[in-house]
C-alpha cells in the first residue's frame, strides 16, 4: 500500500499482487521478464512446494505470515495463469490478449 506522497506504507508482499504483475509483465511488457519474475516467485516463501499452492503473504523480511489460515482460490488461479505463461509461453499471452478465434 502507498502513501498519497508515493512512499510505501506497508511493504509486505502478497501472491495476488506479485501474480497480478506477472500477468501484466507478459501481456504489455516484456515476456522473458515475466517468466523471470515467475520462477523467481516459486522460490520465495509465497510458493508452498510441499502442497503445491501459494500462500498469501510475506512480511518485509520475507518471514511467511501464518500459511496455513490463509490460501485463498484467487490466489491459486491467479497462480494457474502464471504458470501458463511460464509454460506455454506467448501462445498464452497471445490466447489471453486476442482471443481464441
Amino acid at each position: 500500500m502507498m502513501a498519497a506522497e508515493g512512499e510505501a506504507m506497508v511493504s509486505d508482499r502478497y501472491s495476488e499482487a506479485q501474480l497480478l504483475g506477472v500477468l501484466a509483465e507478459a501481456v504489455v511488457g516484456d515476456f522473458e521478464e515475466a517468466k523471470k519474475i515467475y520462477q523467481s516467485l516459486k522460490k520465495t516463501p509465497l510458493w508452498d512446494e510441499e502442497t503445491q499452492q501459494w500462500n498469501l503473504y510475506i512480511d518485509r523480511e520475507g518471514e511467511l505470515i501464518d500459511p496455513f489460515c490463509y490460501r485463498y482460490s484467487r490466489d491459486q488461479l491467479l497462480g494457474v495463469l502464471a504458470e501458463a505463461v511460464d509454460e506455454k509461453g506467448e501462445e498464452f499471452v497471445e490466447f489471453l490478449t486476442k482471443g481464441n478465434k
